[in-house]
């Protein structure tokens, strides 16, 4: 019972809380009619800015044919336009995975170590195979 009541006066007092908080929003915030700039427009970062898809290796091969004032190569074009699926796919992917990872802490502290776990590997595999190369010459040798 005593349980019960504690979390009960937890629970008003968290209400009480929240209601001075909308309070103190409601004064503090602005009129309606306010409209607040974001730099950017506030348009995610990446968007394009006519309001199409973000292609960035596309736009990169047309810039240069406009430079050169020769149209792009067909093939050119092509292989930006694959390759700019392929890194919206992998952009999709990253703010799915980063998405996932910014709710679960568990998760997030286990692909930094895995990461670093591979970085240290292969930093180190090298010098261990760089400093057992001469000894394993000196013992086939004797």
């Amino acid at each position: 019972m005593a349980e019960r009541a504690a979390l009960r006066f937890q629970l008003e007092a968290e209400a009480s809380r929240r209601r001075s908080a909308e309070k103190a929003l409601a004064l503090h915030a602005p009129p309606a009619g306010v409209r607040l700039d974001v730099p950017g427009g506030g348009r995610r970062r990446g968007a394009a800015s006519d309001g199409g898809t973000f292609r960035p290796l596309s736009a990169l091969v047309e810039a240069h044919g406009e430079r050169s004032g020769a149209p792009p190569p067909a093939a050119a074009a092509h292989l930006a336009a694959a390759a700019d699926g392929v890194l919206g796919f992998l952009d999709s992917l990253g703010a799915r995975v980063g998405r996932v990872l910014r709710g679960a802490p568990v998760a997030r502290a286990g692909c930094v170590a895995y990461a670093l776990a591979v970085h240290a590997w292969l930093f180190l595999a090298p010098f261990v195979q760089l400093f057992a190369m001469p000894t394993a010459r000196a013992h086939a040798h004797s």
